[in-house]
């Protein structure tokens, strides 16, 4: 992946707030809408959600997730993104650290916040369709990333 490419998917992320979690332990399947934090550091999201939700459980189960971030942008320009990861329950001291960065960024969510959990990004594909012409950037992390 080039530079230009990275920087278009940072962007992308920076700028989007909404995306789309699917869960599965095996027998369950299950999907939400979260709120997001973009980490670009270690290419991760920070969303909140109760430990009690129904997303949350299987998550608890096994952290292992996938999902899409989409853009509302008309049929002749769309932009979106896919993706896989691990996600966990964000612990003191760290959580502190993860929910003033998050209310930074949403200051409407302030005593809205519940649980705080964290998306690393294990795999990234980027997908644009700009008049008719698409493009693809995907992104892998690294061992040890």
């Amino acid at each position: 992946m080039t530079e230009k490419a990275n920087q278009e998917l940072v962007n992308f992320l920076r700028k989007s707030k909404l995306l789309t979690l699917c869960t599965s332990n095996g027998d369950q399947l299950w999907a939400a809408n979260l709120i997001f934090n973009f980490n670009e550091s270690d290419m991760s999201a920070v969303v909140s959600t109760s430990v009690n939700t129904r997303h949350s459980e299987i998550m608890n189960e096994r952290n292992i997730v996938a999902g899409t971030i989409g853009s509302k942008l008309s049929l002749l320009s769309s932009i979106g993104l896919q993706y896989s990861g691990n996600i966990n329950l964000i612990d003191e001291p760290q959580r502190s650290v993860a929910k003033k960065q998050y209310l930074k960024r949403y200051p409407f969510l302030r005593g809205k916040v519940s649980d705080l959990w964290i998306l690393k990004f294990d795999e990234i594909k980027l997908v644009s369709m700009r008049l008719g012409k698409r493009s693809c950037i995907e992104w892998l992390r690294e061992n040890g990333q």
